[in-house]
């Protein structure tokens, strides 16, 4: 809609009308001032056509705190739980905090990049709120709020994966020896030897064991969002899974068996386990042992290093731990044991039969 252009005391005036503002619904217009009626003609016929074209918009008058906040309730709201914590978190701790009032059609890339170069000295893993801002400055762009994406001229520093540490054999046994027969046995038994992710171990029911047959089916997770916990179906089809579990560790669940659809590893109380409340559990228990510090997530590294190192067939193994692909697998994995390697210069050896 626009307004043809009329006399507003010596001057003619125009205006084009935008889509309203998503933060507060109010009417945006483009205004156009001329002397004449025909540069106000023409100019707004320019717009028009650039508008209808969608690549050209007025900036909104709206923070990137205000955008992101409604981008996280309208864009995001079909993702996980989990997912949007964990975007609310990255948004409120880090991105707003260091744009605090500043429009969103004001962020020019070099404003990105001294805040990816800010986040980078202090050792921030940039990766996630990079595609969380590249993302919303682009749905931005589709409700025409903005122009361009600044992030699309702007590089992260390179950064270095961080440092995965795996237990040794030893470490893990020795770890397993120290709580046998107790009940912390079960989520170190299932991240460690049948890879089971944290919200796995702590939504898993006896339902879903078949001791008869040694399976495990992954039907649900237990996950926490917003200080609540949630239970839900896996996150995808490859995480939804069945798999063998090794006969050895029959009899140490056999010990511990309930019944029906009560928790593998349940609190007390019988109810479903918080696992970040577990984490730092588990964190106390290593430090007590003196064993090097762990994420409980790396129990399900050390599954994997086990397998590959035994020669388990990496489409094997993938399905099992439940990646979507053995690719991915790989490159988690990327590293090569010194097991591995010795294996490897072993089998190099018997090239050179003659010497």
């Amino acid at each position: 809609m626009a307004k043809n252009p009329f006399l507003r005391g010596k001057k003619w005036v125009g205006y084009v009308e935008l889509p309203k503002d998503p933060i507060t619904g109010d009417r945006r217009r483009k205004w156009f001032r001329a002397d004449k009626e025909q540069i106000v003609k023409k100019e707004m016929n320019i717009y028009k056509g650039k508008l209808a074209a969608g690549n050209f918009n007025e900036p909104a008058k709206i923070t990137l705190e205000s955008w992101l906040n409604k981008w996280l309730d309208v864009y995001c709201a079909t993702k996980s739980p989990t997912t949007i914590e964990g975007y609310r978190s990255h948004i409120h701790n880090h991105i707003v905090p260091h744009f605090k009032n500043t429009l969103i059609g004001e962020i020019k890339p070099m404003h990105i990049q001294e805040y990816y170069n800010k986040k980078y000295k202090q050792g921030h893993n940039l990766r996630q709120e990079r595609a969380i801002l590249n993302k919303a400055f682009n749905d931005a762009i589709k409700d025409a709020l903005i122009n361009s994406n600044p992030c699309n001229l702007v590089e992260l520093p390179e950064q270095k994966e961080p440092e995965t540490v795996i237990y040794t054999k030893k470490q893990y046994n020795k770890l397993l020896y120290a709580i046998k027969g107790t009940k912390e046995e079960l989520p170190i038994i299932l991240g460690g030897m049948c890879g089971l992710r944290r919200s796995e171990i702590m939504g898993i029911r006896w339902s879903d064991i078949d001791l008869d047959n040694n399976i495990i089916y992954i039907r649900q997770v237990a996950v926490v969002a917003n200080k609540q916990i949630v239970i839900k179906k896996p996150k995808n089809k490859t995480s939804f899974r069945s798999f063998k579990f090794p006969s050895k560790i029959n009899e140490i669940l056999k010990r511990h068996r309930g019944i029906g659809d009560s928790y593998v590893f349940p609190k007390d109380d019988g109810s479903v386990e918080n696992g970040g409340n577990y984490s730092h559990r588990f964190k106390n228990l290593l430090k007590r042992l003196n064993l090097p510090h762990i994420k409980l997530h790396s129990l399900r590294h050390f599954t994997a290093t086990m397998l590959l190192e035994n020669g388990v067939d990496t489409k094997v193994a993938q399905e099992m731990l439940g990646y979507s692909s053995p690719q991915i697998l790989q490159k988690v994995y990327q590293h090569v044991t010194s097991t591995m390697q010795e294996d490897a210069a072993n089998k190099l050896n018997n090239v050179l039969k003659n010497f």
